[in-house]
């Protein structure tokens, strides 16, 4: 099988558009069922809505839990939220299933944890794309909202723009290691963003 493969000199969010070009293809000629986005602001998430992809197949945003970047607050404003759930679109916040309670442990007391390993790992693909895609797939999988018996579509990005798209299998935290990444869409060469 010889399948295409995107690749982005760097990492980051000059890359949105073209992977939001790519979903869209690999939605219109798929049967995928479900489609997972990042996204702080939700911004990813509204361009995806000014095309309907939102129409076409199940799109879960997963945005960052509250307190994420300090105080109690969400990055996801209360209206956008609210304009997404009144789209169809399913709303995830939660605990990040690859850093978690883990990252205020090492913070702490100066060390690493198996997940930080697991996570940093993922990242010598090019960036945290495919960290964040496996991240927000087993968040998703947790949450009961996608299946762990079917392959989704799941984009992942680096510093607030999108720049990997790959379709897996998700799993529950529990089944970790029965998570398969059977096909890269799009990804970055570099970790490391042009600026």
């Amino acid at each position: 099988m010889v399948e295409n493969i995107t690749y982005f000199e760097y990492s980051g969010k000059e890359n949105i558009e073209e992977v939001i070009n790519l979903a869209e293809n690999i939605i219109q000629e798929s049967n995928f069922k479900y489609f997972l986005v990042p996204t702080s602001t939700g911004n990813t998430v509204l361009e995806l809505m000014k095309r309907d992809i939102h129409k076409k197949i199940k799109l879960v945003a997963v945005t960052t839990h509250s307190g994420f970047k300090g105080g109690d607050t969400s990055s996801l404003h209360t209206d956008v939220r609210k304009d997404f759930e009144e789209n169809g679109i399913t709303v995830l916040q939660g605990t990040h299933s690859l850093s978690g309670i883990e990252r205020a442990l090492s913070r702490k007391y100066s060390g690493i944890s198996p997940s930080e390993i697991i996570s940093e790992a993922l990242k010598i693909f090019g960036g945290d794309g495919i960290k964040v895609a496996v991240e927000i797939a087993i968040m998703a999988a947790d949450s009961g909202l996608v299946p762990t018996s079917e392959e989704i579509l799941v984009a992942g990005g680096t510093s607030g723009g999108l720049d990997t798209l790959v379709s897996l299998q998700p799993a529950h935290m529990n089944n970790f290691f029965d998570i398969n990444i059977s096909k890269i869409y799009a990804k970055p060469l570099n970790k490391k963003n042009k600026n």
